[in-house]
């Protein structure tokens, strides 16, 4: 079944399901992306609130006989925001920013103390082992991934930025950063800050950042080297040194308060999205939330978790 949109219908904000994999499933009829009719699609551009909510409301039954493992899910920005807030608040689940080799995750656990703050421009935690940033952000999507993520709920939840859209610095070698004013801690602004280079072109990067002196000495000796030459010459101080690992993506920020080196062999694989899950080269992975466990990604929104 497909419907008609009205001739007259007003354009509307209703998002897209496209995740721009657009190959129509001869048997079916169906987007394998976005499990739309090509009538559907067609229409969507200038079709109103009603038929767009109408359509999607048909999706989920179509996406479990394509057996889709991944989709868009039509969450607002201020939605986006309030599901972090709320399973930041509510203890449930993991945080990831990264890519393979070079990542940090944040959580809460269960009786851990957490300063949690939710403001206009970005959703704040922070707890004795790290702490978390993310912005909000007119251009992110919200994508679900895993099998039976309709029925079961998804195993993990792909926060998206179109890669065009990214502001972020990189290298692929070894440079300073300055004291780290950005820090999601105020006591941590002064320490200084170091990009490791290990992601190029990526859409994340890793740092280590520390205010102890010879920790500061070595990685400026290290400046402009491959990241496991520095960090061979700078093995003794990291040692000594109370190290962080702060990883930064297009949407904000993890400050892990442990040491943690990149993982050369996962690195090698280049590959953005872990476990082998699926990104069309358009997005940017920028974070990615891990429930408890698998509930409807409704309940994400209405807080029934």
């Amino acid at each position: 079944m497909s419907l008609a949109p009205p001739a007259d219908a007003p354009v509307s904000s209703v998002p897209t399901p496209c995740i721009n994999v657009c190959k129509i499933d001869e048997p079916s009829g169906f987007c394998l992306g976005c499990a739309r009719s090509k009538d559907e699609i067609g229409a969507w551009q200038n079709a109103g609130a009603d038929y767009k909510r109408a359509v999607w409301a048909m999706l989920p039954p179509r996406r479990a006989g394509l057996r889709l493992t991944a989709y868009r899910l039509p969450w607002s920005p201020d939605e986006i925001a309030g599901m972090i807030e709320r399973t930041l608040r509510r203890r449930w689940g993991r945080w990831t920013l990264g890519i393979e080799g070079a990542s940090a995750s944040f959580e809460i656990g269960p009786q851990e103390d957490a300063d949690i703050v939710s403001g206009a421009g970005a959703v704040t935690a922070i707890t004795a082992r790290g702490a978390l940033r993310l912005v909000r952000h007119e251009k992110v999507i919200a994508l679900a991934y895993g099998n039976a993520a309709d029925a079961c709920g998804p195993e993990a939840i792909a926060l998206v930025m179109p890669r065009g859209r990214l502001d972020l610095r990189r290298g692929d070698v070894v440079q300073s950063v300055g004291p780290d004013t950005a820090s999601v801690c105020e006591s941590h602004r002064r320490a200084g800050l170091y990009d490791l280079g290990v992601a190029g072109n990526s859409a994340a990067r890793l740092c280590l950042r520390s205010a102890d002196a010879g920790f500061v000495e070595a990685m400026n000796a290290g400046l402009g080297m491959p990241w496991r030459q520095a960090l061979d010459g700078a093995a003794e101080a990291l040692t000594n040194a109370a190290t962080h690992v702060v990883v930064e993506t297009g949407l904000g920020r993890v400050e892990a308060f442990t040491s943690a080196m990149p993982d050369a062999a996962r690195l090698a694989t280049r590959r953005e999205m872990p476990d082998g899950r699926a990104l069309d080269a358009i997005f940017a992975p920028c974070a990615i939330f891990y429930p408890a466990s698998r509930k409807p990604a409704a309940a994400l929104l209405d807080g029934h978790f």
